[in-house]
């Protein structure tokens, strides 16, 4: 797999840590943890399953920490953003911030 390839998968397994950040409550490292653990380099679910792609993990660690870190930045460059009269809190319940946080690294 390409160096590309694998930083694109980093980037779709961050949004994946970033929501679950979001709705489980757990902190980073552990979500950083459980991935680097149990989600990449594994077989997926089903005996015929193909494993996961491979992931540059360094990558998704830092990209995921560095949102977190960079949170109130991330939020008040899409604020600038936004339509007038939108604040932020109208996008939540169309996606999680996360997402956004993710996307425009």
């Amino acid at each position: 797999m390409s160096s590309k390839q694998a930083r694109s998968v980093a980037r779709l397994a961050a949004v994946q840590a970033l929501y679950q950040m979001e709705v489980s409550g757990a902190g980073v490292e552990a979500v950083i943890r459980e991935f680097s653990e149990h989600r990449f380099d594994r077989l997926m679910e089903g005996e015929d399953s193909p494993a996961m792609a491979a992931a540059d993990e360094m990558f998704f660690a830092d990209l995921v920490r560095g949102v977190v870190e960079h949170q109130r930045d991330i939020d008040g460059s899409v604020v600038k953003r936004l339509a007038a009269g939108w604040r932020l809190e109208r996008l939540m319940p169309l996606f999680a911030p996360s997402f956004g946080r993710v996307l425009l690294n």
